[in-house]
């Protein structure tokens, strides 16, 4: 099935200037060749997820000093910049815990954070099973098209309300030209299935391991710190968004086109 997304997203400018003011006193460093004749991809790849493992075991408020701003980006260029200079873009559940576990008027993180994140979501429309193949259509702040196509692994097709995930740099992004991109998946033992992923958007409770909502709607009146507010489109591929313009850090959007955000990296 085929979708064409455009989602406008109107972003004030001092959102923007206070989340890249942030994070100036971090050094920013200039694109450079680092990898040597001696290592290869796969030792890289392991490198960047031993570092993401570490994030995970330490408090938010330390992950904070080591995140480095590298500009306003869409997800084509984050993972090229990711690639060339070997680091990590920071996942979903990195985020999810630096923007409801620290308070922002002592951690210095602004309300408004808007962010593309390192993890990458899958889904088909509701109450449609995967098939063989998955292509969705997206359109960047200048109505320029894109193509991203994903085969889906045999073991996940015929599955009906979930999505798949995965986290850079278990996956690529390969350019087929034209604007045409396949979403490839190093090794299909990095790619996780979460059920019970939400047919609508609201308010839900959410998986521990990625802080995706799943599960059945909340009412208003359930709404705490454990609950997530999704936005999704009908079917999708690419980053979790992180979004807070509209006066929540627990918006997460599944459903973001080519425009660029903000990106925060760790080498």
């Amino acid at each position: 099935m085929i979708t064409t997304t455009k989602i406008e997203r109107v972003r004030s400018v001092s959102a923007v200037t206070r989340a890249s003011d942030l994070f100036r006193r971090y050094k920013k460093e200039k694109p450079q060749a680092v990898r040597s004749a001696d290592v290869t991809d796969q030792s890289l790849a392991e490198r960047i997820q031993r570092t993401r493992e570490m994030l995970r075991g330490m408090k938010p408020e330390a992950v904070i000093a080591l995140l480095e701003y590298c500009g306003s980006l869409n997800f084509f260029k984050a993972i090229a910049l990711a690639q060339r200079e070997n680091k990590l873009i920071v996942p979903n559940d990195i985020h999810d815990r630096i923007l409801t576990e620290t308070n922002y008027g002592e951690s210095g993180i602004p309300p408004d954070y808007p962010v593309i994140t390192g993890t990458f979501i899958i889904y088909e429309a509701p109450d449609k099973k995967f098939g063989k193949r998955i292509k969705y259509r997206l359109l960047d702040e200048e109505d320029v098209e894109y193509c991203i196509k994903f085969h889906v692994p045999k073991q996940f097709q015929s599955k009906i309300n979930c999505a798949l995930v995965v986290e850079y740099p278990n996956f690529e992004l390969v350019a087929l030209g034209g604007n045409n991109y396949e979403l490839r998946v190093t090794n299909e033992s990095n790619l996780s299935l979460v059920e019970n992923f939400p047919r609508e958007a609201g308010w839900y409770k959410y998986d521990e391991r990625f802080r995706i909502p799943i599960g059945d709607k909340m009412e208003d009146q359930q709404v705490d710190n454990t609950t997530r507010n999704l936005k999704r489109v009908n079917l999708y591929i690419g980053p979790l968004v992180r979004d807070y313009l509209g006066g929540t850090r627990q918006k997460i959007f599944a459903d973001w086109n080519a425009s660029p955000l903000d990106v925060f990296m760790i080498g």
